[in-house]
């Protein structure tokens, strides 16, 4: 029978990574994968590893290139040659948690066919020890079905070793192929090819989160004397790069989508203005205001969306928000949505300081402020459609179980996704309106 799942892994030197990795890959719970294993032209041995694992029972089709041709090359090869509904990317040196598959692929994704990718979290393994972070900013986001292509316009946190995709839906975005021929020969391509695959899958499908670390991505000396050789120009022009890549494709990515990666682009990384100060001044424009005049709620809301579930994801950064957008900025775009928005000025308010309090662990002040905005929610139902009364209804039925239980972290997430729903519907796209 065929497997439901291939594994394509490059390797380049320290043998010793690709024996930890390929160890992982035999601790697997689920054993229905095939790999495909590429040696990049390593000057260490590293076939004798390989043949290691092969007697001990893992399908493996082993590859030796001749000549280094790099890791995205080599994975268009395998790819090619590869058949299975679902792919994962795997670097050498990477491990995998022994239940990984069984949770992202059987448990997840092959349970959810609207989604196109899945993911889980990860730890740093520094000198063999974990972290216990990823070290990155990233959408705090609970185990489920998820729409992440937003959060992919102002943050890169997945990491090929610990996402597994749908072949289909990476056949329908270009697959290795339309991503070569777009940035290979551009000179900062390197760490922004990734992060734009997974922007376009994301755009065609769901992601199925899995809120945990189940994985480990090693950092050793070999990555950080690449880093040092490739210098500080080279980093930052390439953290750019993927935004700009977003920003000016058409073809999958709606006006709001490419509007909050350039936000996140200039006002976060380009300039210290805040993606969301900066968002504001794009609606507040001479030019460009007019031109997004009718998507401008929708922008708003959904910049201040992503920028609320996003956090600093880093044992060694004291403050999470801190990169992301100065002290009031949330309270600034709330403030600017109300006065495009009366009618849900108050509501937004409310729930944003209910969240703002659970998050900062003032639970009493947290109870207080859900109970105002509850009596609010209930004034203002009738303004609103049948379709999100319906949705709030639901929301706040799930977020009184969890105060009554004192479950904080899971109610101000749920909160967090009543935030869409308090915002104008006029002048959205027919594919957002009809979510709520």
């Amino acid at each position: 029978m065929k497997n439901k799942l291939d594994i394509l892994l490059t390797a380049y030197n320290n043998p010793s990574f690709l024996d930890d990795c390929l160890n992982s890959l035999l601790k697997q719970t689920i054993s229905d994968f095939n790999i495909y294993l590429v040696d990049d032209c390593s000057k260490d041995n590293m076939e004798l590893v390989v043949t290691k694992f092969i007697n001990l029972g893992l399908n493996i089709t082993f590859i030796k290139n001749k000549k280094n041709k790099g890791a995205l090359l080599s994975l268009n090869e395998m790819y090619k040659i590869s058949t299975s509904p679902f792919i994962l990317c795997l670097h050498h040196d990477d491990i995998l948690e022994p239940d990984f598959i069984e949770l992202v692929l059987f448990k997840g994704l092959m349970c959810h066919p609207e989604c196109s990718l899945g993911y889980s979290l990860f730890s740093r393994l520094i000198d063999n020890n974990s972290t216990c972070d990823t070290g990155q900013l990233i959408p705090k986001l609970k185990t489920g079905v998820h729409d992440i292509v937003d959060f992919l316009c102002v943050t890169s946190w997945l990491i090929p070793s610990f996402v597994i995709f749908r072949r289909n839906s990476f056949d329908s975005v270009g697959a290795f192929d339309r991503h070569i021929e777009k940035i290979i020969t551009d000179v900062y391509h390197s760490g922004s090819v990734d992060h734009y695959m997974y922007a376009r899958l994301a755009a065609v499908g769901k992601a199925y989160v899995l809120n945990e670390h189940k994985g480990f991505y090693r950092i050793h000396n070999d990555q950080n004397t690449k880093t040092e050789a490739k210098g500080k120009t080279h980093i930052s022009q390439s953290c750019t790069l993927a935004y700009d890549y977003i920003y000016n494709d058409h073809d999958l990515f709606n006006q709001v989508t490419r509007l909050i990666a350039r936000a996140n682009q200039v006002g976060r990384i380009l300039a210290n203005i805040g993606p969301i100060e900066y968002g504001i001044s794009m609606v507040q424009s001479e030019f460009l205001g007019d031109e997004i005049s009718d998507i401008k709620y929708e922008f708003l809301s959904r910049l201040h969306y992503v920028f609320s579930l996003t956090v600093h994801d880093d044992i060694y950064v004291q403050e999470n928000k801190l990169p992301l957008y100065s002290e009031d900025s949330l309270d600034i775009t709330l403030e600017y949505i109300g006065s495009i928005n009366p009618i849900n000025k108050d509501l937004l308010r409310a729930l944003d300081y209910t969240i703002s309090s659970l998050k900062n662990s003032d639970f009493d002040e947290g109870n207080r402020e859900i109970l105002v905005f509850i009596d609010l929610i209930e004034n203002k139902m009738p303004d609103l459609s049948i379709k999100k009364q319906l949705l709030i209804k639901t929301l706040l039925g799930d977020a009184l179980n969890y105060l009554y239980s004192k479950d904080y972290e899971i109610l101000a997430t749920t909160l967090e996704q009543m935030i869409p729903a308090l915002t104008p519907m006029s002048g959205l796209s027919p594919k957002f309106r009809t979510e709520f």
